[in-house]
């Protein structure tokens, strides 16, 4: 994607070479901010390197030489340098976050479903014993624990 998107700002900028003959990085800041929204910080710098390669090598008079002596050359590459790095810097967070984001709600999912389940298993659970416990009529049963209380009679022991 980060390709793709630097290649549409190149096609961009030789389409209007006459608009943006003077910010020559000015077509491929939606192509970094493209790249790093739907890929993260890595789509995102590869963006921004192959936009200032572009730039340097098909629309710079001098290809392949940066004129470190002048300060606008410096200036603009500098800043579309530190720009596409901050964005998709911002980016990778913000994807880091939303996959935890993600990864939280499914384990919250997965612990209520969990949850439900085992609340399932003892509501069965107490069901049978209550059927058991009031299926004989003439029968005394007691439920009690391990400290002899009372934890459940039927109603024949109720009764008596």
């Amino acid at each position: 994607m980060a390709v793709a998107v630097t290649a549409a700002a190149t096609l961009l900028r030789w389409a209007l070479p006459g608009v943006l003959a003077g910010t020559p990085y000015l077509a491929f800041y939606p192509a970094v901010v493209a790249a790093a929204a739907f890929g993260g910080l890595g789509p995102g710098l590869l963006a921004t390197v192959g936009a200032a390669l572009c730039v340097d090598l098909l629309f710079d008079p001098s290809p392949g030489w940066i004129d470190l002596g002048d300060p606008v050359v410096v200036g603009r590459l500098t800043i579309f340098l530190l720009g596409g790095t901050g964005v998709s810097v911002v980016a990778g967070v913000k994807r880091a976050l939303q996959t935890r984001e993600r990864r939280q709600a499914e384990a919250l999912s997965r612990t209520a479903a969990q949850l439900d389940q085992a609340r399932r298993a003892v509501e069965r659970e107490r069901d049978i014993l209550q059927s058991v416990m009031d299926g004989p009529k003439n029968s005394h049963l007691v439920y009690l624990d391990r400290e002899f209380n009372f934890i459940r009679v039927n109603e024949a022991y109720a009764r008596t």
